[in-house]
């Protein structure tokens, strides 16, 4: 059937188009497979068939790594800018600012930095050499006490300074000066004509003491002094260079030498500003007993202190005393009952009467009362005349009557502790009780502000210790101080050709001079033996005799025995100790059980009769209640030696004089009046006194670092 109407072309159209597309499709589909295959753009404006893209990007990525593991790869020419001869060119040309136009508005920003003028003055010239000032006030102090066993084993350096066996007895020797801000200042700040003087900027940043060094001479037989002896640093310390370098044991097999590097100075500066326990101040050894570890300089004021609470004590046993006698002459008067009497501690106010009648009137029995305060408010002022703080007075006040074991209190040093005598601190001891103790390796984010630096205050204290002594001498010390070289590896800039100055600026450390000589501190005896009296046959006995009291060292104090002897008897005694006197097993038992078992422990005001304490755990042994022990020292004579002749065959005065022999001394002539005057005596009795009512510090830890 024919169409009608339309054309062919309208017709076929449609099949025409698709014919056309289908044809244009084959020939893409040709071109892609038959010419030119699919491309793929690489570095350099290359282009890889896409079978290839993954071996050309692992053939750019070898050549990448070849390049970082180049040792020595080839670098662009540079040439290094001549800045001094640039600003010397700018400095020269000048430029007159009052010419230049200020594009900007003033704005205040703070307070105003007073500029020290001393810092321009002599600008020409090279930098003056760094004298630093001497350190004033130094002195030297003897100590004894018993180290914790536990920090023994920490320190196994210490096994050539202690016994072999517990107590660990040592004695040791501190030393210890002050630095006078003022005079560093103005060392850093001098110039001279000629010179100018050492930057601000070299220093402004803050000089620490990195290092104390001491040396020491002993007192010889005749009476001179020996050589000078370096004295070591105290082994039980970290060392401070050893923790800064730390930091840098990557490049540590690359150093020409063990000099401190600018870096590690860095470090050593910071950390002697925020732990100076590391530098200036070491601790003393941690102990277990004996009396507490205080600087030098303040043990004067301790010992001052211990006798005054030993006073105090005294004072208020008596004042307790009178008061219960008022009570007891209160009851009396109104035919009440009394308490037993005790015997009066006052023997001065002995012809008071203390018990009147049943018929005493009453203002007989007012009139004893009243003289029995009289005896109570002269006591109390003698007692507020103590140098003693309401805390020391509180404490003694709670030793006159019953408390709880181990009450805490504080002790004169400021640290919190528990006291049972005068002069006991019995935990958190400064300077044998360990501080926890921050990270000690430096970083670049630590807080330098965490310390007070140097420069910003009026004086600083530093010391060292000494435990290479041997008991019985005596030593004298000098001292100095090591700070951070402002001057290190400035040579170039000091301006100046000379050798010793520019040698001064190669060390990392600038030194002070040596200071005085301390006053000569004695190192106490292991055992003492001092008259106290003496009768020869005159007096009417069949043979003369003394008193003597022997002290040994034990367990951190001087424990005391009285003996009477006679010729040919020798100085031997069997000393009473306390009852809470305990070796450790370090290995069987760690430090938290030792703690937890003297905790147990009753304390002896409080103690009853019919309380044992704890059961004594494994690993620990209590020690014997008696120590035997012999001086090796033989009484010969007693005889009496006149004094004051008045010329007249008369002798105005006559002393007691007794002989010993003593195989270390040969013939030894003691006076028993001089024998008690001696400084050594009381320093012993104190510490013997102190040991009555000792009990151990608890052992602690060694931190981790």
């Amino acid at each position: 059937m024919k169409l009608k109407g339309i054309n062919p072309i309208e017709q076929y159209v449609e099949k025409a188009v698709l014919a056309v597309v289908a044809i244009a499709l084959l020939a893409a589909v040709a071109v892609q497979f038959l010419f030119t295959p699919n491309q793929v753009d690489v570095q350099g404006g290359r282009s890889v068939a896409p079978d290839r893209v993954l071996a050309e990007l692992g053939v750019q990525a070898d050549r990448l790594i070849g390049q970082v593991e180049d040792a020595e790869p080839e670098l662009p020419e540079f040439q290094t800018p001549d800045l001094a001869a640039t600003l010397a060119a700018g400095l020269a040309v000048g430029t007159d600012y009052s010419l230049v136009e200020r594009e900007f508005n003033v704005v205040a920003l703070g307070a105003v930095e007073v500029i020290d003028f001393n810092d321009t003055v002599d600008a020409q010239g090279p930098v003056v050499a760094l004298e630093l000032p001497q350190l004033v006030e130094p002195t030297a102090a003897g100590y004894w006490v018993t180290v914790d066993p536990y920090f023994a084993d920490a320190h196994p350096g210490l096994s050539e300074y202690v016994p072999e066996i517990q107590p660990f007895d040592t004695p040791g020797v501190s030393v210890q000066a002050k630095v006078e801000v003022a005079s560093l200042l103005e060392a850093l700040r001098a110039s001279e004509e000629g010179f100018r003087p050492i930057p601000r900027g070299w220093w402004s940043a803050g000089i620490e003491i990195i290092e104390v060094q001491a040396e020491r001479q002993r007192l010889q037989a005749d009476g001179s002094w020996g050589q000078n002896e370096r004295v070591g640093d105290p082994i039980w310390i970290e060392d401070a260079v050893g923790l800064v370098r730390e930091r840098y044991q990557d490049v540590a097999d690359e150093r020409d030498s063990d000099a401190i590097t600018r870096e590690e100075l860095f470090d050593l500066v910071d950390l002697a500003r925020t732990d100076p326990e590391l530098t200036s101040k070491p601790r003393y050894l941690r102990s277990i007993a004996g009396l507490p570890w205080v600087p030098p300089a303040e043990v004067a004021e301790r010992n001052e202190r211990i006798e005054a609470r030993d006073t105090a004590d005294r004072i208020l046993e008596q004042i307790a005393k009178l008061e219960e006698r008022i009570a007891d002459v209160r009851a009396r008067g109104s035919n009440r009952p009394a308490a037993p009497p005790r015997p009066s501690s006052n023997p001065g106010r002995s012809n008071r009467p203390t018990r009147p009648d049943p018929g005493t009137s009453t203002s007989s029995v007012d009139r004893i009362i009243a003289g029995i305060e009289e005896d109570i408010a002269e006591l109390n002022e003698q007692l507020e005349a103590l140098p003693l703080d309401e805390d020391d007075l509180q404490q003694s006040r709670q030793r006159q009557r019953p408390r709880t074991p181990r009450q805490p209190a504080t002790d004169p040093a400021g640290s919190t502790g528990v006291w049972t005598s005068p002069g006991m601190i019995q935990r958190n001891d400064p300077g044998t009780a360990a501080r926890p103790r921050p990270n000690r390796r430096p970083s670049a984010s630590r807080n330098a502000a965490g310390g007070e630096g140097l420069l910003d205050q009026e004086s600083a204290d530093v010391w060292t210790h000494d435990l290479d002594v041997v008991p019985g001498a005596t030593y004298r010390y000098r001292l100095r101080i090591g700070v951070n070289n402002p001057l290190f590896e400035r040579g170039q800039l000091l301006g100046t050709d000379d050798p010793e100055a520019l040698r001064a600026a190669e060390s990392a450390l600038a030194f002070t001079p040596w200071t005085d000589w301390t006053e000569p501190a004695e190192v106490d005896r292991k055992s003492y033996y001092f008259v106290t009296s003496g009768n020869d046959v005159s007096l009417g006995r069949s043979a003369p005799s003394a008193t003597v009291e022997l002290y040994q060292m034990f367990y951190g104090y001087y424990r005391l025995a009285t003996e009477s002897v006679e010729p040919g008897d020798p100085l031997q005694a069997r000393f009473r100790l306390p009852e809470s006197l305990f070796t450790f097993d370090t290995e069987e038992m760690v430090p938290e059980d030792v703690v937890a078992f003297l905790e147990e422990l009753p304390n002896e005001l409080d103690e009853e009769e019919d309380d044992e304490g704890p059961e004594i755990p494994d690993g620990v042994e209590q020690m014997d209640t008696r120590l035997a022990l012999g001086l090796e020292a033989v009484l010969l004579d007693v005889a009496p030696r006149p004094v004051n002749d008045t010329g007249d065959g008369l002798v105005d005065e006559v002393v007691t004089e007794v002989f010993f022999f003593d195989p270390l001394e040969g013939i030894v002539i003691r006076d028993p009046d001089i024998d008690k005057k001696a400084p050594r005596y009381d320093r012993v009795r104190r510490s013997a006194k102190a040991g009555e009512t000792a009990e151990i510090l608890p052992p602690e830890p060694e931190p981790e670092p």
